[in-house]
C-alpha cells in the first residue's frame, strides 16, 4: 500500500511539473514586467515558469531576449542555441534576432551576420533580420551592404523609423537621398529625441554649399 501511495504521488508530481498553461501565465506577467524595464523580475517569472514547465519555448525566448537588456550576452547565446535544439519547429524568426544581436553585442559582428542570414534564409518576410544585419554590417565599415540590408527591410516594413534614421546616416555623401531617408523617419517620428537629430540633420543637409 506504502509503494502504491508513493508511485501515485510521483506521478502527480512529474504531472504538476509540467504545466504550459501555468508556465504561460507567468510568461505573460514576464512579459509585463519587461516592458515596464523591470528586467530581473521578468527573468524571475520566466524561470518560474520553467520550474512548472520544463524547457518551455515561450520561456526561453522571452529569458534569452531579456538576458540581452540586461547585458548578459553570453547566457542569452546560451539559451538561444538551447531553444533552436530543443524547439526547431516553432516559430523562431524573433530568437534569430536576438541571437544576432547578443552576438554582435559580444563584438563578433561576423558570426551575428551569419545567424541573421540563416535566420533570413528560414524567414525571409521577416524585416527585423534585415534591419540588424545592416546594423552589423555598419560596424564592420560595410555601408554598401548595410544600406542593401535595410532597405529590404524598408520594403517589408516602411513604417519601421528605424531604418530610415539609419539609412539617412548611411547615405550622408548623397545629400538628396539623405534628406529623403530622414524626412521618410520624420514622417513616422516627429516626437522623440531621434526626430530633433533629424531636423538638425536636414538643416544641416540643407546648408551644405549655402554661403549667404
Amino acid at each position: 500500500m506504502k509503494r502504491i501511495c508513493f508511485l501515485l504521488l510521483l506521478i502527480s508530481t512529474v504531472t504538476s511539473a509540467q504545466n504550459p498553461e501555468v508556465a504561460r501565465e507567468l510568461v505573460l506577467e514576464g512579459v509585463a514586467l519587461y516592458d515596464e524595464g523591470k528586467y530581473s523580475q521578468a527573468i524571475s517569472k520566466y524561470d518560474d515558469a520553467l520550474k512548472v514547465d520544463k524547457d518551455n519555448f515561450l520561456a526561453l525566448a522571452e529569458k534569452a531576449m531579456t538576458l540581452v537588456a540586461t547585458r548578459d550576452y553570453s547566457e542569452s547565446i546560451k539559451i538561444c542555441k538551447k531553444v533552436l535544439k530543443l524547439h526547431p519547429n516553432e516559430e523562431l524568426s524573433m530568437l534569430y534576432v536576438t541571437y544576432g544581436n547578443a552576438t554582435d553585442l559580444l563584438n563578433d559582428s561576423k558570426k551575428a551576420i551569419k545567424i541573421y542570414d540563416e535566420g533570413i534564409q528560414k524567414y525571409p518576410n521577416q524585416y527585423q533580420l534585415y534591419f540588424n544585419k545592416g546594423i552589423a554590417l555598419t560596424g564592420l565599415g560595410e555601408n554598401e551592404k548595410a544600406k542593401e540590408a535595410i532597405q529590404s527591410a524598408t520594403v517589408l516594413k516602411p513604417n519601421h523609423p528605424g531604418s530610415f534614421n539609419v539609412l539617412g546616416i548611411l547615405n550622408e555623401n548623397n545629400r538628396i537621398a539623405a534628406i529623403m531617408s530622414a524626412c521618410r523617419f520624420l514622417s513616422l517620428d516627429n516626437k522623440s529625441a531621434r526626430a530633433n537629430d533629424n531636423i538638425e540633420y536636414i538643416l544641416k543637409l540643407m546648408n551644405q554649399g549655402v554661403e549667404k
